[in-house]
Parts: structure tokens; sequence; C-alpha cells
């Protein structure tokens, strides 16, 4: 098999193991304002992309820089994130909401979405707040 077929293989399986998550301590001050739900990773990433905040990890195409082009910081967090995906470690859940221009926001764990997204998970689960309900109807999993 060739390296470029091994490698998409590999991915493939990934996609497939069950990721284990815990609650996000930035919920835990009101729980009851918050739900879980799995998003769709592709149509969060279209819309993140307009963030603010996305040129850290986003190259001008909207694709998720390499790890060798994310500043140390987050190539650091970026690995030690591969690690405990490989390890079937839990992950912190991260947390959307809706930002100014009504596009999608990773507030906190985004290191951990968009590893995961890296990865070709394609399904992610994550906190919203119980308000924000039907604007994430759109990016809900099926």
């Amino acid at each position: 098999m060739t390296k470029n077929g091994s490698s998409h293989k590999q991915n493939f399986l990934k996609s497939l193991m069950p990721i284990s998550y815990h609650d996000n301590e930035a919920t835990s001050s009101d729980p009851t304002r918050f739900m879980i739900i799995h998003v769709d990773t592709n149509q969060i990433m279209k819309s993140w992309k307009t963030s603010l905040f996305s040129f850290e990890w986003l190259n001008k195409d909207g694709s998720i820089k390499d790890q060798n082009d994310l500043s140390t910081s987050l190539a650091e967090k970026y690995q030690s994130l591969s690690q405990s995906i490989e390890e079937g470690k839990s992950l912190t859940r991260p947390v959307l909401g809706v930002g100014l221009m009504d596009n999608v926001e990773i507030g906190s764990a985004r290191d951990v979405f968009l590893t995961l997204a890296k990865h070709d998970i394609h399904s992610i689960e994550v906190h919203i707040l119980k308000n924000d309900q039907d604007f994430f109807k759109y990016y809900e999993a099926r």
C-alpha cells in the first residue's frame, strides 16, 4: 500500500473511533443553561472561517494549517491533543456560540475542535447555550 493510501486508511479508521468527552469547565457555573449536541464539522468550519480568531488556525483558503505552520504554543497543544486522540483519552467538550456576524464562534476548547477537525472527525460533540438551539439546528450532524 502506498504511503498516501496508508494515511487515508488511518484517517478513515480514526473517523470510526468513538471520541470520549468530558464537560467543559466553562459550563460549570450554570450547567442548566447549556445542552450537548453533535455538529457537522465541515458546516462549522465554513462558518467559523469568518471569525476574527480563525487566522491562528486556518490558511487563507479555509483549510486547517499543518502543525508546522501553527504558532509554537498551538503546535504543542495540537501535538498533545493528537496523542490524546490516539490513546483514546477523554477530551474537553468544546463550547460553541453565535458570533457578532451571525457566524459560529468556538468559544472554549477551540484547540480540541480544530485538532479533531484536522484528524477528519466529521461529527464533534459540543456544548451550546440552550437559547442558541434554533441557530445550531443547521449545523447539527445527521
